[in-house]
């Protein structure tokens, strides 16, 4: 059972992360639109691998049950910075807010999951 609630935590981030590597160009257009805190503006080609790298990386560490626990930290300091960054419903107009907020809220039940696998409970 624990390896079913893993690869269910591990699918939208390693299913994202095939998505990055088949759509490169859409990918770096949508950390484009981001409006990270600050105006920062890193190398967008930077950001893209980084993200690639994590998502990969914490999805298959997820997977192994030795290794799961590892897999969740790297997912968690990804998830939540990611977050807030492309999902700040709390900014938007009205129309767009339960949008957002639904991505958001959706985001935190995941960091829920990974928390759980981090703490060595799944």
């Amino acid at each position: 059972m624990e390896l079913v609630a893993r690869t269910c935590l591990a699918s939208p981030f390693l299913v994202s992360a095939i998505d990055k590597t088949l759509r490169p160009e859409a990918a770096r257009a949508e950390i484009r639109a981001l409006a990270i805190p600050g105006g920062f503006r890193p190398p967008i080609t930077a950001i893209h691998l980084s993200v690639l790298a994590l998502q990969c990386a914490g999805g298959l560490l997820l997977l192994h049950p030795l290794a799961a626990p590892l897999g969740a930290l790297i997912l968690l300091l990804f998830l939540l910075p990611a977050t807030l960054i492309a999902h700040p419903f709390w900014s938007v107009p009205a129309q767009a807010r339960p949008a957002k907020r639904d991505h958001f809220l959706a985001n935190i039940a995941i960091a829920g999951g990974l928390v759980l696998v981090a703490s060595g409970a799944l």
